[in-house]
């Protein structure tokens, strides 16, 4: 009944817990009825209900598809006629809805469309072109997202999979052209929202590939100028673009120019692009990669003027532009003579250490600090895409390009030099110290240039003085650039001025803003990959040590991570008095970052705690390194490296597993003889393999071979323990269709313990050799030569163990011919 699934569906938001629950228990036993999924469609599109029902209706009906829709499906498949009830209510509905529960719908037609298109949905293109040829503005948006769900489910196939899309795109794109160039024009937001709609579907038409009947004649003519058209920046009469990223006109060109930008990395050029695609590519180098660029460049040198506000993400894709083009020789043409103006108006303006920067660095050190040391920042900063443009002019148009970029960073920072108060100023000097970071590659390849004199000269005359400057931002660039030419400070500078630097990068450790120490601890690293800087260091360790942990309470554990590693690295005999210490900081870093709600996400943050806690137990591990020649110390390690690789072992730390095992090879090997509390985690180890860890039997070897040969006589005396090592065998050898890599590493176990305790396990030949034969004459023998090895090593070591009893169990098996 729809009143009640209606009301049903407004009590699912009541106050009241019980009545909440009444609700959700009604709508699931009604999902599995028949009639459901239509039934709850025609509510979410009707008008007489209130929108939070509908929206909340769509949201059940977009997961319910997701969930039951496709054939394979593990749940109660929706039946037949519920399903054509759909394919011919839901087109209608996509046109006719509110854009919240459209929003819903979209996801769920596109699943459906997945599925059932073209055959089972013969007439859905044409009813939506009709739409659009209506000119209603009220059902235009949603025709065009029921046709750009379509084309998404082409968006990432390939071959014949993709054929239907090339029968979609001429029956879809001239009209699609012809109304994009109407909402282009028009002042109305509302129309921007149908351009950024149009794009996205050209969009999943080309990112993969640019389909074949887009690549000649009059459509492909009309998508290249469509395409250049919205690039265009400049609004419509009558309208102002909103200073707003996320503005429909803003999101429409942000596509188009990613459109641009991707479509020129696969065929702007030649050289580079796909063997099937050069006959195109260089077609597309000659005549609409340099159209397209003088487009982008017109965008960037409105940013440049400040005559609008432009997007970040639109300036990011004009840039990834205009790198791909620098080594394009048509294409350098159009560039070589605009050059020095994008330099010096836009590529270095864009380093400066801006209003934002300097609100954050104030407000929020932390933060700020986050974003200067996360990479996926960087993808879509403007800052880092100007920089891998200069780097890209410096490095392939060398001669023409460095020496402008350098004169006019040079001029940046004569002019600070001259008035070091000017806050504005500081901001511009700052740029130009990062502008001269990020030539660092160029600057020290002897083969293209000869700088070192340039960079000494530039250290000592602009950079050094700036480590007591009045701006914490210019401390911090000093102390970074400064490092970064550590190397060329030893080859061609003077041991003062070698020493000047490493004191003041190790005094800016200290440095009263907490962003300058962060970036100077983070220094740190080019410090001691450099000979002389690290003895210079080496009487500051302690101090170095105290103050990383002391930011590791307020900062990023990553970047903390990663220095404390290379001081470990770098001070091995130095650190041994903190060991302990540093044994339970690490840990306890690791279990913080391990258990914390990011990495059970199932999102990106899941995959960055993961890399954190792997970089964390890395760390542990160099320090153990350091360790191992003193057995005194390491048993004070002991009770807290027990406990970690316990928790290595569980089947939600498996990711760990492998640095688990390298710990527990340390325990089992750096002590005179394996404690207690080591012996504890055997069964764990060997519960964890049966349970959910078979493929880290690799990892598990080293560990095992310590426990039976240096704890032999315990081994020995507990049969379980025999028993468990010759279950880990048999586990592997009875699965069929085992790889030859892993039959090899289980046949290690047999091996190991024969070897150790001769005389001492006669209990195991039999079985071991009965395993061996069953594997050789059964179903799944050895395919390739090491398998074969691996089982004849075994045989051998068996007969070698005792030869007579061994030809005893072969005589009894009739394995003797």
């Amino acid at each position: 009944d729809g009143q009640q699934l209606a009301e049903a569906l407004g009590a699912s938001f009541a106050p009241d817990q019980e009545q909440r629950t009444r609700a959700e228990q009604a709508i699931a036993a009604w999902e599995k009825e028949s009639g459901f999924l239509p039934t709850l469609l025609t509510i979410c599109c009707s008008e007489s209900v209130s929108l939070h029902v509908r929206q909340a209706g769509s949201i059940l009906f977009k997961n319910a598809v997701q969930r039951l829709w496709k054939p394979f499906s593990r749940k109660k498949k929706v039946m037949e006629n519920d399903k054509q009830a759909i394919r011919e209510s839901l087109p209608q509905a996509l046109v006719a809805v509110p854009a919240l529960v459209r929003s819903q719908f979209a996801v769920a037609f596109k699943v459906i469309a997945g599925e059932d298109f073209p055959d089972r949905l013969p007439n859905v293109l044409q009813s939506f072109m009709a739409v659009l040829q209506s000119g209603d503005p009220a059902t235009m948006q949603g025709a065009l997202v029921g046709i750009e769900k379509i084309v998404e489910v082409y968006e990432y196939k390939h071959d014949e999979t993709r054929a239907p899309l090339e029968q979609i795109i001429p029956v879809v794109f001239p009209p699609l052209f012809q109304l994009l160039a109407q909402v282009n024009a028009s002042p109305v937001p509302q129309a921007h929202d149908a351009m950024h709609t149009i794009l996205r579907i050209f969009w999943s038409a080309t990112q993969l590939e640019l389909p074949k009947v887009l690549r000649s004649g009059q459509l492909f003519e009309t998508f290249v100028a469509a395409i250049q058209q919205v690039i265009d920046v400049t609004p419509p009469s009558g309208f102002v673009p909103p200073e707003d990223a996320k503005a429909p006109f803003w999101k429409a060109k942000k596509r188009s120019t990613q459109i641009a930008a991707r479509l020129f990395s696969r065929y702007g050029n030649s050289a580079t692009s796909q063997k099937a695609d050069k006959a195109f590519a260089k077609s597309f180098s000659a005549t609409i990669a340099p159209t397209w660029l003088q487009a982008i460049l017109n965008v960037l040198q409105v940013r440049a003027a400040g005559q609008q506000w432009v997007s970040p993400r639109v300036v990011v894709n004009c840039l990834t532009y205009l790198h791909n083009s620098i080594s394009v020789a048509n294409l350098w043409k159009v560039i070589k003579p605009m050059m020095d103006g994008l330099i010096q108006s836009l590529l270095l303006p864009l380093q400066y250490f801006n209003e934002e920067d300097q609100e954050l660095w104030e407000d929020d050190p932390e933060e700020y600090v986050r974003k200067l040391f996360n990479i996926m920042e960087g993808m879509y900063s403007t800052r880092t895409s100007a920089q891998n443009v200069l780097v890209q002019l410096a490095s392939v148009r060398t001669k023409t390009a460095l020496p402008v970029i350098l004169k006019h960073i040079g001029a940046i920072s004569s002019q600070f030099a001259g008035n070091r108060n000017d806050a504005p100023a500081a901001r511009q000097a700052a740029g130009a110290f990062i502008a001269f970071r990020a030539l660092h590659s160029i600057l020290n390849a002897g083969k293209k240039t000869d700088k070192p004199k340039e960079i000494i000269q530039f250290l000592s005359q602009f950079v050094v003085q700036e480590f007591s400057s009045q701006f914490g931002f210019l401390r911090a660039e000093a102390v970074s650039l400064c490092a970064t030419f550590i190397g060329v400070v030893e080859s061609h500078g003077d041991e003062q001025l070698m020493k000047g630097i490493v004191q003041c990068i190790l005094q800016a450790m200290k440095d009263a803003e907490m962003p300058v120490r962060m970036i100077a601890a983070s220094s740190v690293r080019f410090l001691l990959n450099n000979d002389t800087a690290l003895e210079l260091c080496r009487p500051h360790v302690n101090e170095l040590m105290k103050e990383i942990l002391e930011l590791s309470e307020s900062n990023s554990v990553e970047e903390i991570i990663s220095v404390l590693e290379t001081l470990i690295d770098a001070f091995p005999e130095e650190c041994l008095p903190r060991a302990v210490d540093l044994t339970k900081w690490l840990i306890e870093k690791y279990e913080s970052v391990a258990s914390s709600p990011e990495a059970s996400s199932n999102t990106d943050e899941s995959v960055t705690a993961a890399l954190m806690a792997g970089t964390i137990l890395t760390t542990l591990s160099t320090l153990l390194e350091s360790v191992t020649k003193h057995q005194d110390l390491f048993v004070q390690l002991e009770p807290y490296l027990v406990p970690l690789v316990t928790v290595t072992l569980r089947e939600d730390r498996i990711e760990y597993l492998d640095q688990g095992m390298t710990f527990l090879t340390y325990l089992t090997f750096i002590p005179a003889q394996i404690s207690e509390q080591t012996w504890s985690i055997f069964p764990i180890m060997v519960q964890a393999f049966h349970s959910h860890a078979s493929d880290f039997l690799s990892n598990m070897i080293a560990p095992i071979d310590n426990y039976i040969d240096r704890g032999n006589e315990k081994f020995v005396s507990n049969p379980a323990y025999v028993q468990a090592i010759m279950s880990m065998f048999d586990f592997v050898c009875q699965q069929e269709d085992v790889a030859d890599m892993d039959f090899k590493q289980a046949c290690t176990l047999p091996i190991l313990v024969l070897q150790n305790c001769k005389g001492k396990v006669d209990q195991i030949l039999q079985p071991t050799i009965a395993t061996l034969v069953k594997k050789a004459t059964g179903g799944c023998p050895p395919k390739h030569d090491h398998g074969w090895a691996a089982w004849v090593s075994c045989m051998n070591n068996s007969i070698v163990y005792n030869d007579k009893l061994a030809l005893e169990c072969l005589q009894s098996m009739n394995a003797i011919t």
